[in-house]
């Protein structure tokens, strides 16, 4: 997909999922994010699953992410990525001197900064949009620690773009499930390995709300 065509399906997205640019409380979503920065921040924790394609094959990657929270409109910080699912082909290694075939596995890691804004927060209900720059590597690894890898299959940095929008409900106060769509869209690959790592994305988050949990935790010690 061209970039061109995805920055403004993008915006497209912001625009309508923030009701044309604005928030919950009829301000400017500008200025909501430039308030928030004076206040207080909280710690933001969460995990999250994300599926996608790898080429053709269904592509789960798990994540970590700690940050801050500023106002509960918006979240800054960095994660940690890998992917879990077993992406796997035919390569040729050098074993012994000669080249043999040898059933791989497709490794890929990245570190990811990312900004969130909420544009919608209830007692329940969060409706955000999440936006996130990744910046790993990835390659190929034999079954076997000990095997030498052949040039094609060497480590490469890889670098791609996320945004995404989630919507998060809170069952308890404290733990948020939520599910999103977005795209991972690729600016640096490696071009040792063939497969497209451009593609749609399916998020399934697991969010817990540490400020919210402390505060309940902290009330109840004062009442006892």
């Amino acid at each position: 997909m061209p970039l061109l065509l995805v920055k403004g399906i993008f915006v497209i997205w912001i625009l309508g999922n923030s009701t044309l640019g604005y928030t919950q409380s009829g301000e400017p979503f500008i200025d909501t994010i430039k308030s928030s920065f004076y206040i207080k921040p909280k710690l933001d924790l969460r995990a999250d699953a994300r599926t996608s394609f790898i080429s053709t094959k269904p592509a789960r990657i798990f994540g970590l992410k700690l940050g801050l929270n500023f106002n509960d409109k918006v979240q800054v910080g960095v994660g940690y990525n890998w992917l879990i699912s077993d992406i796997k082909k035919d390569r040729k290694i050098v074993i012994n001197g000669s080249i043999e075939l040898v059933d791989s596995r497709l490794l890929l890691q990245y570190v990811s900064p990312y900004f969130e804004y909420t544009y919608y927060n209830s007692p329940k209900l969060e409706l955000s949009i999440p936006v996130m720059l990744g910046l790993g590597y990835s390659r190929y690894t034999a079954a076997s620690s000990f095997y030498q890898f052949v040039p094609d299959s060497k480590k490469n940095v890889v670098m791609f773009y996320e945004p995404y929008s989630v919507g998060i409900y809170k069952p308890i106060p404290w733990v948020g499930i939520g599910f999103g769509v977005g795209y991972r869209l690729l600016f640096i690959g490696n071009k040792s390995i063939s497969e497209n790592l451009n593609s749609p994305i399916y998020v399934f988050k697991l969010k817990l709300l540490v400020g919210v949990l402390y505060r309940g935790m902290k009330s109840k010690i004062k009442k006892d």
